[in-house]
């Protein structure tokens, strides 16, 4: 993944645009960054958000349409995942 940084996890928002409850998810080492899958793998269709390790692997994915209730997810994912 280009852009990557080392220790750094990526939160993709795969709509487009900034999914408003993401942008209080600031933390050491996460980086936030809108856009859209240019060949999205197959059965991403509807997925809406992203969360990638520093290993490039997905660490989370969402595809609620209520924010809220993404972001909640995103929330649960990132104290598993992120303990800095």
């Amino acid at each position: 993944m280009s852009g990557r940084r080392a220790g750094c996890r990526l939160l993709l928002s795969l709509t487009g645009a900034a999914i408003r409850p993401f942008d209080h998810q600031t933390r050491p080492g996460l980086r936030i960054h809108n856009g859209t899958l240019h060949q999205p793998p197959a059965g991403w269709s509807g997925m809406r958000a992203a969360l990638i390790r520093p290993d490039g692997h997905v660490a989370w994915a969402g595809a609620d349409s209520d924010d809220t209730v993404l972001a909640d997810g995103l929330t649960a994912a990132l104290a598993i995942t992120h303990r800095n």
